[in-house]
């Protein structure tokens, strides 16, 4: 794996964590939702996976994904950090609609995109149907 992609992985689980750490405890579930993230990114070990989330942010430069599919993967993720808990909170919410901004989404379309990521997450729709309902909000940029 390359420095560059190490880097964009670090940045990706950087944005899970926040998501995790906006309440200031992580509860079960975002730590099974970060360790199956791990596992699909090819982390075999907790000790890799420990290692990334090891490094000073300062260290870890901010990745905007570079399609419209990688930034709804993110996104969708990040949703299914802020709905393991079933509690949804405003710090989460505030996480999410920032990095969405980071990503390029025009204000207005990052308030529906989070409610229709949040309704799918929610009623365990799939992944491709979500993405189906979010795609236009997300390719306006």
């Amino acid at each position: 794996m390359s420095n560059k992609e190490l880097n964009k992985i670090k940045s990706y689980f950087l944005n899970l964590f926040s998501i995790a750490l906006a309440e200031r405890d992580i509860h079960h579930g975002e730590f099974e939702i970060l360790y199956d993230i791990g596992l699909e990114k090819g982390f075999t070990k907790i000790k890799e996976f420990g290692k990334i989330l090891s490094l000073p942010q300062d260290e870890i430069e901010f990745y905007i994904p570079e399609t419209s599919d990688k930034k709804f993967e993110q996104l969708y993720e990040l949703t299914r950090m802020i709905i393991a808990d079933r509690k949804i909170k405003k710090e989460e919410t505030d996480t999410i609609k920032l990095i969405s901004y980071r990503f390029g989404i025009k204000d207005e379309f990052i308030e529906p995109l989070i409610n229709e990521l949040t309704v799918g997450v929610k009623l365990n729709d799939t992944k491709e149907n979500i993405y189906s309902k979010v795609k236009k909000y997300i390719a306006l940029n």
